[in-house]
């Protein structure tokens, strides 16, 4: 996943958004401030009174964890480029050889439909200004022409399949190493909060502030007695961004492998109580994105990945469309007994200005409980698809020399290859994240409002 910095704790860190924080809160945010007040010479400061040299001790060792895991990121981001340079450090020879054998197939394929489809063109051309004695014999070229371009077109879509099986495998890897910067991302937004407070604390001690006149009669602390007629205060509650990754909840997407322009699919989605207890609130998040082509240029910072896709989903048994305007809302789904399940469908609309191309639906999920233990999911579910262009004669129309793709310019069918995107992918961190580390959007999430 939420790939707006998704991706940039994801491919390097490219699709924008807010960390989920696995750990409590800042280790000096209880820091008491400093008395305004400065003991008189020869008096003795009480035995846990903050000093200066504990101050500044706390923000070294504070400014040591952030720059560890900055280093430890910075590690892992040069593994992803290495992977970019040369996957064969990191892939099966045997995994990029069928891939290698994938893309020709598939090159050849494109070789032919390319050649089937400007030859349909020349027919179509041949056949509006042939005489009217040699109109038939050119109606039957067109026709001939018609079938050869719609048997290539075939092969292409087989050679297609073929080569995102053989490029999967390969793809995973650059997931699972992508995936190591989200435990890192997971640690260091609470490192550098800690950071910040204490560098916030030692402000307060060299230049303090004021004290404020206590009131005349303070509200009992947590744990102490109340006062006759005053209403005791309720105790703390774990914080609710202390979470966990893991699989507690576990999603299952299935769905169809193409979409046609201009027009919208529907999957199914199922999220699993997969814990050892009933869980109180489960939410689940879904994104839509395009997989850019080879030389597709991609901003990691605004990547814009999701701009012809629109989502919508219902309960399994409900008849109301709910929009889904951002990554970022989740689907809530309630409690979940253990073992329980929730079932919803997805509906998948393809703007009809999209391209030719390839895109991927991904899902995962995160829990939260009334004592304030909550979690997201380490497990995330996908489903890859084609974007297809509607049909307009008796065989496929894809975008390609001769034809023209409905809405606007499109990159012709061939070039959407699964084996010639993974190098792009790794350049484009928006991208790589989307086809794959679907859970890294959500586990980056700021759960400020669990």
């Amino acid at each position: 996943m939420k790939i707006r910095r998704i991706l940039a704790t994801a491919v390097a860190a490219a699709v924008t958004t807010p960390v989920v924080l696995l750990t409590a809160g800042p280790a000096f945010a209880e820091t008491p401030k400093p008395s305004a007040s400065t003991p008189l010479s020869g008096a003795t400061a009480p035995a846990d009174a903050p000093t200066r040299e504990g101050l500044e001790k706390a923000v070294a060792d504070a400014q040591a964890a952030v720059d560890a895991l900055k280093a430890e990121r910075k590690l892992v981001v040069a593994k992803i480029e290495r992977f970019r340079e040369d996957p064969s450090e990191f892939v099966d020879a045997d995994l990029l050889a069928t891939q290698t054998a994938a893309e020709e197939v598939h090159d050849k394929a494109r070789a032919v439909y390319t050649t089937a489809d400007t030859a349909l063109t020349e027919a179509k051309r041949a056949l509006a200004t042939a005489a009217p004695e040699a109109k038939e014999a050119a109606e039957k070229a067109v026709a001939d022409a018609q079938k050869t371009r719609d048997e290539a077109y075939a092969g292409l879509e087989a050679a297609r399949a073929a080569l995102r099986v053989a490029s999967d495998p390969v793809t995973d890897v650059l997931i699972g190493i992508i995936r190591e910067l989200n435990p890192i991302d997971l640690r260091l937004k609470p490192a550098e909060a800690a950071l910040a407070a204490a560098k916030q604390a030692l402000a307060d001690f060299l230049e303090p502030k004021p004290e404020e006149t206590p009131k005349p009669e303070e509200t009992p602390k947590p744990g102490q007695t109340p006062k006759p007629g005053e209403k005791p205060e309720p105790e703390e509650k774990p914080d609710p961004e202390a979470c966990v990754e893991d699989k507690s909840v576990l999603s299952t997407l299935t769905g169809p492998k193409t979409i046609t322009i201009g027009s919208s699919a529907d999957f199914s989605l199922t999220v699993r109580n997969a814990s050892d207890r009933a869980l109180d609130s489960v939410r689940s998040f879904v994104a839509a994105v395009e997989v850019p082509a080879p030389g597709d240029d991609v901003d990691d910072e605004h990547p814009n990945l999701d701009r012809y896709f629109s989502l919508q989903w219902k309960s399994a048994t409900g008849t109301r469309w709910n929009d889904l305007r951002s990554q970022d809302v989740p689907i809530e789904l309630g409690a979940l007994a253990e073992g329980g399940r929730a079932t919803v469908t997805l509906r998948v609309t393809v703007d009809a200005k999209a391209p030719v191309g390839d895109g991927v639906a991904f899902t995962t999920a995160e829990y939260a409980n009334e004592d304030g233990s909550c979690g997201v999911s380490k497990q995330y579910a996908k489903v890859t698809f084609g974007t297809v262009a509607p049909t307009r004669t008796s065989g496929p129309s894809p975008a390609g020399p001769g034809s023209t793709q409905q809405g606007g310019t499109g990159r012709e069918l061939a070039e959407t290859g699964a084996g010639d995107r993974t190098p792009q992918l790794v350049g484009a961190a928006g991208a790589a994240v989307v086809l794959g580390a679907g859970a890294v959007f959500v586990a980056r999430r700021r759960r400020a409002d669990v």
